[in-house]
């Protein structure tokens, strides 16, 4: 099929377009330059009368009117991070390709992902998690000299409890009902402390 060649009157009728379109949503913020450029590209308008009406280069009007193109490009080459407690954003990175799903709980990323590194000079050496598995990581991170200390005394403190229980069992298994109720001593050891004798 032939493409479609604009007439004046064609070209007229998009120029008007375009300025009621811009009139109609307002310039005054980047979210409403933005929402006019994907609604204009949308109507096919082309990317340089997008830029000039809205005052931005053909570049800005390309990426305000395919915000997912943009969104796609710089989750794989730019990694937002803090470093020496200064916001850091490195760019030009070829990061692991997006995988969609959180790959320490393997949960669906939805709205929230992030690309967790633990090696400032490698940026790109990362993984793709959830916001909830990144904040577990990042506090990981942070105390991994702590870990390996915790697990241990967790271990001990479980094992401390369980001898305690099983010493106990053993002690009610062999005392009798008597001997139970009266303390577990028996009546032989009760008058011994008490100074007299049988």
């Amino acid at each position: 099929m032939p493409k479609h060649i604009k007439t004046v009157e064609d070209k007229k009728q998009e120029e008007s377009f375009v300025v009621s379109i811009i009139e109609a949503m307002g310039t005054d913020t980047i979210a409403k330059r933005k929402a006019c450029a994907v609604l204009l590209r949308q109507r096919g308008v082309s990317y340089s009368k997008i830029g000039i009406a809205l005052g931005v280069s053909d570049v800005c009007a390309y990426h305000y009117a395919e915000p997912g193109r943009l969104n796609d490009y710089n989750r794989q080459t730019q990694l937002k991070t803090t470093v020496d407690g200064q916001v850091v954003i490195f760019t030009g990175l070829n990061k692991r390709s997006f995988t969609h799903f959180c790959e320490l709980c393997g949960g669906h990323i939805k709205v929230k992902f992030c690309y967790h590194h633990w090696l400032d000079d490698f940026p790109e050496l990362g993984m793709w998690l959830c916001f909830k598995c990144h904040q577990l990581a990042e506090t990981l991170d942070n105390l991994s000299d702590l870990i390996p200390k915790y697990l241990q005394l967790k271990r001990e403190l479980t094992i401390a409890y369980f001898n305690t229980i099983e010493q106990e069992e053993n002690t009610l298994q062999s005392n009798s009902p008597e001997e139970f109720m009266s303390g577990g001593q028996n009546t032989e050891q009760q008058s011994t402390c008490s100074g007299t004798s049988k």
